[in-house]
């Protein structure tokens, strides 16, 4: 039972993974897309890995956030549009943004944590998370538009 739940909770986020960099490195750092799909089935494997250690006996699901990749995709638009034709400058741009991002949301969590400071959630109004989220899904909603065109035209293209 253990297994079956396990694979296909690798399998979803194995999907998500992809789909996730596709929307990141869909823009005009396409021609890196292979290396963002492989560093995000990277993160996708240490995250799940690090819960199945650190879970217990209970267990622990986790996965990759899109909240997180909406405003990275920002940054690789934005990335992209300034890197001016070089492909490579702006996908080592875009992954030093996503390094520089997760180290420090991961010690501002760990010091809060460490604080038992979870209770400041509350101090945020539900209005501007339900925008915050809103607007995630619509970045990504637009991006999935984006790679579902893009991928329509490369199958158009390839077939005889």
């Amino acid at each position: 039972m253990v297994l079956v739940a396990g694979s296909a909770i690798g399998l979803v986020e194995a999907l998500f993974a992809v789909a996730f960099a596709s929307v990141v490195f869909g823009g005009s750092i396409v021609y890196r897309l292979a290396e963002g799909i492989a560093l995000y089935l990277g993160a996708a494997f240490l995250t799940l890995a690090a819960f199945a250690w650190r879970g217990g006996k209970r267990g622990v699901v986790g996965t990759l956030q899109a909240t997180g990749v909406a405003l990275l995709s920002i940054v690789a638009a934005t990335t992209g549009v300034r890197a001016r034709g070089s492909p490579h400058e702006g996908f080592l741009s875009v992954v030093a943004a996503t390094l520089i991002v997760t180290v420090l949301c991961g010690v501002v969590f760990l010091v809060l944590g460490m604080r038992r400071r979870g209770d400041l959630i509350r101090y945020i109004p539900v209005p501007v998370v339900g925008g915050f989220v809103a607007g995630a899904g619509w970045v990504l909603l637009q991006g999935g538009i984006h790679i579902a065109i893009l991928g329509a035209f490369l199958f158009l293209a390839a077939s005889p």
